[in-house]
């Protein structure tokens, strides 16, 4: 059975300069994801949200011992973790964004649809409602927005 990510902490008070919550996630291989939302203009006058899936830069997880460790592999119990997430500049490096949403709440129905496969499969392609087109729409094989 393939192990899933498992959820390491949800905050609404990090220094990520986009929409909350935050999601941090470990994976069995070691890494840390990040899951959040951020602001995305889409042309001069329209903007929406999107989810973005991040590898984080600073912390990596031993999914076996249940443990965070830093870039160092020094270890940091969770509220060690917590305290320096609420209070410092995250580096990330972005793997994947998803979706185009009018609203958080139209992007926090669609994390609770395919959180799990944003984690684990990233070439997956979700469909989602366009805010801008009201048509459905899907990341194509380049990445690109392709209306269905």
């Amino acid at each position: 059975m393939k192990d899933k990510a498992r959820l390491i902490y949800k905050t609404s008070n990090t220094c990520f300069p986009e929409y909350l919550p935050v999601y941090f996630y470990g994976l069995p291989n070691q890494k840390m994801l990040v899951l959040y939302t951020r602001e995305r203009q889409n042309d001069l006058v329209r903007k929406s949200l999107e989810w973005v899936v991040a590898a984080h830069l600073e912390f990596r997880y031993d999914y076996q011992s249940n443990v965070i460790l830093d870039h160092e592999n020094q270890s940091y119990d969770f509220e060690e973790f917590k305290e320096y997430i609420d209070q410092m500049q995250q580096r990330t490096k972005p793997l994947q964004t998803y979706g185009t949403f009018r609203d958080w709440a139209e992007a926090e129905q669609f994390y609770n649809s395919n959180a799990s496969q944003m984690l684990h499969n990233p070439g997956f392609t979700a469909k989602t409602m366009s805010p801008l087109t009201h048509g459905i729409w899907t990341k194509g094989q380049h990445g690109q927005q392709v209306k269905v």
